[in-house]
């Protein structure tokens, strides 16, 4: 086997950018090699203009750029064992990443991994039938404080059985090109950056037994602004809502762009039927990379004093700086393309991303319904 993967890079967003060449392509433990770039919605000057710099910053030589995917997937099958990473617009994943498993390529693809519109569990199974890896970019799910939330949950530490979950969400975000047509992003704050906080709700209920099918909301709403928009009516930059699960688990979300500009408050908060609560939660002015602050509070107030680096400390309004115990998305990804482990157990499998997309389904398919469109 090689010593790096020889990567097919379908577009070049932001996260991919960020997560191989920051991270992969600059660590000692070299693990891929960008190979060759396609799908540029840019075409071969955006590829000039701004990928090769990208590699020569970096003392790289630059990729090949195949305009085609059709022919980008016939040179790349010239690598030994080679795989597909997919950064292009949310609404074209599934054509992507159904071409890639057709070629019999693992694949990765930036989240959501596929838009409310598409069909997630047909990718699923045809990877599933032809052996292969198809993994999402979901970064929140192996993100310590994320975890730490799901483990309270699901192994029932110091907390009861799940009765509601509540997802918070104020981002000042003004979008724009592809993020703001319907074609291409496949919605607006729920499909977007509403996604993190809805993935984390759906994936932490589906680990006790929770999903949201079709019939689960009890109402929604969406609010428009004219700026969110590329032609045609604009997409939504505030979702509230409220969901009830076949089982009766309440799932409420309250997601909006129309904050200050740079702001951001956020939190997914959980509770059982004796009111202990766990949640995590960040406030800030100015949006930053710091993480968000964890409580854990029984229903009587008192906090939990569970130490989450084997210390006993009350859990209220703390970082967890503890390392996560999973692997992130790309690197989780690479070590299962260059292994026979099964996909499945890892939270960013294609699989595990089902109930989210359910979810968002449902969400926007009850308001398509409404709206009679």
């Amino acid at each position: 086997m090689a010593l790096t993967t020889p990567l097919l890079a379908v577009g070049f967003g932001y996260y991919l950018r960020n997560g191989l060449l920051t991270r992969l392509l600059r660590s000692e433990a070299r693990l891929v090699d960008i190979e060759i770039v396609t799908c540029l919605l840019g075409g071969t000057s955006e590829f000039e203009a701004n990928v090769v710099p990208l590699f020569r910053s970096f003392g790289l030589a630059p990729p090949r750029y195949v305009p085609r995917l059709a022919d980008a997937l016939k040179a790349i099958g010239e690598f030994a064992d080679p795989a597909a990473a997919i950064s292009t617009p949310t609404g074209l994943h599934f054509e992507h990443a159904a071409a890639c498993i057709d070629a019999g390529l693992d694949v990765y693809v930036e989240r959501p991994v596929v838009t409310p519109a598409d069909d997630l569990p047909t990718l699923v199974e045809a990877a599933d039938a032809s052996g292969l890896v198809l993994f999402t970019g979901n970064q929140r799910r192996v993100e310590p404080p994320f975890q730490y939330l799901h483990e309270v949950v699901v192994k029932r530490r110091h907390f009861g059985e799940l009765a509601a979950i509540r997802c918070t969400l104020a981002v000042g975000e003004r979008l724009s090109g592809w993020r703001v047509d319907k074609a291409l992003s496949g919605g607006g704050i729920v499909a977007d950056t509403g996604h993190h906080l809805l993935d984390c709700a759906a994936w932490i209920a589906d680990g006790v037994g929770h999903r949201f099918p079709r019939g689960s909301t009890r109402y929604v709403g969406f609010g428009r602004e004219p700026w969110m928009r590329t032609g045609g009516d604009p997409l939504e930059t505030s979702a509230f809502g409220h969901l009830r699960s076949p089982r009766g688990l309440n799932l409420y979300f309250d997601l909006s762009y129309a904050v200050p500009i740079g702001s951001v408050y956020e939190r997914l908060e959980m509770w059982d039927h004796q009111g202990t609560r766990v949640l995590v939660m960040r406030d800030q002015t100015v949006r930053s990379s710091q993480p968000g602050l964890v409580t854990h509070q029984l229903g009587d107030g008192s906090i939990v004093s569970v130490g989450v680096d084997g210390t006993e400390t009350p859990l209220s309004g703390r970082q967890i700086s503890r390392q996560s115990n999973v692997t992130g998305p790309i690197e989780g990804f690479l070590r299962l393309h260059r292994s026979s482990e099964a996909s499945v157990d890892h939270p960013c499998s294609g699989a595990a991303s089902v109930p989210s997309w359910e979810l968002t389904k449902e969400i926007h398919e009850y308001v398509q319904g409404c709206s009679g469109a």
